[in-house]
């Protein structure tokens, strides 16, 4: 059973999903609003709430939580086409180089994008990177609740899955949905409808319906409250019996409308840059979250921007009859308000579908060796238990030979016969020894490739990029332990500077005394748009007398 948990600044969020029969099953949900809050008021209000989830749940394991906000930044990259081997050594340079430029110490993870006749030859990614301090505090959040979430994914991620569930969406063309949270939206661009819907783009901003509401609280004064109830009652077209509140609330939201369509617009436009796609568009808009709640606000985004716009349906893809009668007025009174907990809930219950981890490094680590590793080190006790029963019978064997030795020499011919054993079990060693010896000779050219690695890393200038890195044979030598590195990149640059770029790069890799580099080829590329380059590292050669 999957759940998926959305923890927003207003409300809290959750979906329980099985499969069952082949068919996606809603077992339960929940809404819990806390309300408006300053300085994270509303996080012992969340631990509260979840509490009760883990003391209701007899296994949280298969939970994934939502993260979004300021402190989470989605980003397109292109990839050269490479094979899966490299894919995550580059990627590991893409996330490296991002996560610099944004400063402060991030946790990162990434996922491919299935653009259809995308018109570029590069692998498209979408990486996530999420600021360590944030991170950090909201899965502390869980851990102190009782629930360990499985992992952390970006909200858009839920949002892109829950269109799918929905079945909304037209085939072969790109449609636009935008979560309205309280303080933040989540936008997504996927092409197609239902279970082929591809995922185009995705990204999440800082601003909310909460803008809505402080504008109306702005016009008409009073608690935060009542502005959020005539956000919700008051409409953005005029009606002939408007009083001069609704009117005020009007107004009000109307200007509120016209910077979030200008954010809107905003995002279209960085999306088209960062997929290196000028025409890319969408033909239909769906408005999910409490924003899409606001009366008229989809008829006036549709005006404006042109385009049809709908309510998301996110729960037509799924069954709703385990549900009891309060959990499925939900469905009906606030369906938009559980998209992304729907979403999360799909990726929790569905084996290999399409995310995004933002799990913090440690946990992460953690996992990783609960599931690859602990099976190794669990072996290590029934060995050393193995070896004391050796040692001991080894130990007890030898007294028994000392008692006979003393007590008759007809012993003499089981000494003996313990003696050639001893020296068999010194040839075991010193074949061991030798294997040893030959093992750390062959693990030392892959030593020497991860230095080098760690040394570009230090050294590596911003223009210059990183291509290819392998470890090849020397070409002075066919001994198999002893290996050059050959990098292959290019600088961005295309004048002179180019060059000063890339011989500063080299010489500062050669610095040190530890690696010769050697630079075999050097020039411009065909569209004069950058400077390439193959150089070698190798070993210095030993120095003779």
């Amino acid at each position: 059973m999957g759940l998926g948990i959305d923890v927003g600044s207003y409300a809290l969020k959750t979906v329980r999903l099985r499969r069952k029969a082949g068919k996606l099953h809603v077992t339960g949900l929940g809404r819990a609003v806390f309300g408006y809050a300053q300085n994270g008021e509303n996080r012992s209000k969340a631990i509260a709430v979840l509490k009760r989830i883990a003391a209701e749940t007899a296994d949280t394991r298969s939970t994934i939580a939502g993260i979004t906000g300021r402190d989470v930044n989605l980003r397109f990259s292109h990839l050269p086409p490479v094979g899966l081997d490299r894919l995550d050594v580059m990627m590991e340079y893409e996330v490296m180089q991002i996560a610099g430029k944004s400063g402060g110490s991030v946790y990162s993870g990434y996922c491919g994008l299935d653009i259809p006749d995308k018109p570029f030859p590069e692998v498209p990614m979408l990486i996530g990177l999420g600021k360590n301090t944030y991170v950090d505090e909201k899965y502390d959040l869980f851990e102190k609740a009782g629930v360990v979430p499985r992992d952390l994914c970006p909200n858009a991620i839920g949002l892109f899955h829950a269109f799918r569930l929905s079945g909304q969406g037209e085939e072969g063309r790109n449609s636009l949905i935008l979560d309205v949270g309280a303080e933040n939206i989540d936008l997504v661009i996927a092409n197609g409808k239902g279970d082929g819907a591809k995922l185009v783009f995705a990204r999440n901003l800082s601003q909310g319906a909460k803008a809505f509401t402080d504008a109306v609280r702005g016009a008409l004064g009073g608690g935060q409250a009542e502005a959020e109830r005539w956000k919700l009652k008051a409409r953005l077209a005029r009606t002939p019996d408007e009083d001069s509140k609704g009117e005020a609330s009007r107004l009000a939201l109307l200007n509120a409308a016209g910077h979030f369509q200008t954010v809107v617009n905003t995002s279209l436009q960085f999306a088209r840059s960062q997929t290196k796609i000028p025409d890319l568009d969408v033909h239909r808009v769906y408005l999910s979250g409490a924003g899409a709640r606001i009366a008229g606000f989809g008829d006036y985004l549709s005006q404006t921007m042109a385009k049809p716009v709908e309510v998301l349906r996110p729960f037509e893809g799924v069954d709703l009859s385990l549900l009891d009668a309060d959990a499925a007025k939900m469905v009906v009174d606030v369906p938009t308000d559980l998209t992304v907990a729907l979403g999360l809930a799909y990726v929790a219950e569905t084996p290999g579908a399409q995310s995004l981890s933002l799990l913090p490094e440690p946990v992460r680590r953690r996992r990783d060796f609960l599931r690859k590793d602990m099976f190794l080190y669990a072996s290590i006790p029934a060995v050393l238990a193995g070896i004391m029963i050796l040692f001991t019978a080894a130990a007890r064997a030898r007294s028994v030979e000392e008692d006979a030795l003393k007590s008759a020499k007809a012993e003499r011919d089981t000494v003996k016969a313990d003696l050639a054993r001893y020296e068999e079990l010194l040839a075991v060693r010193d074949d061991l020894r030798e294997k040893n010896g030959r093992m750390a000779e062959e693990v030392a050219p892959g030593s020497f490739f991860l230095s080098v690695l760690a040394k570009v890393r230090s050294v590596k200038p911003e223009r210059v990029w990183i291509s290819r890195a392998s470890l090849e044979p020397s070409s002075r030598d066919r001994d198999d332990s002893d290996r050059v590195v050959a990098l292959k990149g290019f600088v961005e640059e295309t004048d002179m500077e180019a060059h000063a770029t890339f011989d500063k790069f080299r010489k500062a890799l050669g610095e040190g005394g530890g690696m010769r580099v050697q630079t075999n080829a050097e020039k411009r590329s065909d569209d004069k748009a950058r400077l390439e380059f193959e150089i070698t590292v190798s070993r210095p050669a030993p120095a003779t007398e």
